[in-house]
C-alpha cells in the first residue's frame, strides 16, 4: 500500500494505529517525533479539525498531544476520527488538546478550540469601516436588517464596499462565525500557595509556550490549588488567548 503523507507525518510507515469499531467509525492515532524548537510552533502541525483520506474514509484530525523527551526532542500523537465519531460540526466544531509534560515538577498543557466570534469583530479587523457606517451595521445585528416600518437599515451605509459586505452576511444571517481559541495551562507540584500572577491581566506563560497565529496575546484566567495544610500545594495555572486574530485590551487587561 503506498504512503500517504501530511507534510511530514506518514499514516502507513510504524507508528500508526487504526482502530475500526462498529458503533464509534474508524480513528487512526499517528506518533512524529521532532526537534522541541518546532515541535512548540503550532504552524508545524496540521490544524485542528483539518482532514486526511484514510481506508477510503474522510478523517478530521480531533487532538494533539506533544510529550518532552531527553534531549530537546518532543513525541507528538495525532489523533484523527471519521464522522461516525464527530457530532455536529456547526453546533459541536470539537478542539483538541496537547500535553507537554517536562522533567521535574512542572508540567504543561495545550487545549484548542472554536469559539463564535461576531461577524463584527470579524469585519472591523479585516476592513477599514468608518464610524457611523459601524453605527448602522451595529444596528443591523442588534435591531434586525429592517426596521419597523419596513425599511432597510442598510440604506444609511456610505456606500463603501465593504461595510456593505458586512451588511450582506447579516442580512443572509451569517452573524458570527468560528475562530480558534488556544488555553495553555501549567500546573506545578511542589508549589508555594501563593499565586503571583495578577489575575484578569495581560502576561506571558511560563514554559515553551507557542507562538500565537495572527499576533495574539495571552491573559492570566486564574488558578486552582489543592493541598494539605502546611504542605506544599498542587497548583494549575490557566492562560487563555485572545481570539480572531486580534488582542487583549490593554486599556481593559493591564
Amino acid at each position: 500500500m503506498p504512503a500517504t503523507h501530511l507534510g511530514q507525518i506518514d499514516l502507513y510507515s510504524p507508528g500508526a494505529q487504526t482502530i475500526i469499531d462498529a458503533t464509534s467509525g474508524i480513528s487512526l492515532t499517528r506518533l512524529r517525533t521532532m526537534p522541541a524548537a518546532a515541535a512548540y510552533d503550532l504552524n508545524a502541525h496540521p490544524a485542528i479539525g483539518s482532514t486526511i483520506t484514510h481506508l477510503n474514509s474522510t478523517l478530521t484530525l480531533r487532538k494533539i498531544s506533544l510529550r518532552t523527551q531527553e534531549g530537546e526532542m518532543v513525541d507528538c500523537a495525532y489523533d484523527y476520527a471519521n464522522s461516525a465519531e464527530l457530532s455536529n460540526p456547526n453546533t459541536d466544531p470539537g478542539g483538541g488538546s496537547g500535553e507537554i509534560t517536562g522533567a521535574g515538577a512542572e508540567s504543561y498543557s495545550l487545549d484548542i478550540s472554536l469559539e463564535a466570534v461576531s461577524v463584527l469583530r470579524w469585519g472591523f479587523r479585516k476592513y477599514a469601516i468608518a464610524r457611523d457606517d459601524k453605527r448602522v451595521l451595529a444596528a443591523m445585528l442588534q435591531l434586525g436588517p429592517i426596521d419597523a416600518d419596513g425599511n432597510q437599515l442598510r440604506r444609511f451605509l456610505s456606500g463603501d464596499t465593504d461595510a456593505e459586505l458586512i451588511a450582506d452576511k447579516i442580512e443572509d444571517g451569517k452573524v458570527s462565525l468560528l475562530s480558534p481559541v488556544y488555553v495553555w495551562k501549567v500546573r506545578r507540584t511542589g508549589a508555594s500557595w501563593n499565586i503571583t500572577n495578577p489575575i484578569g491581566k495581560i502576561g506571558t506563560p511560563p514554559g515553551p509556550v507557542p507562538t500565537l497565529p495572527g499576533g495574539g496575546n495571552w491573559l492570566f484566567m486564574g488558578a486552582t490549588a489543592s493541598g494539605l495544610v502546611n504542605r506544599a500545594a498542587e497548583m494549575e495555572l490557566t492562560w487563555q488567548s485572545s481570539i480572531a486574530d486580534d488582542t487583549w485590551d490593554a486599556d481593559f487587561y493591564s
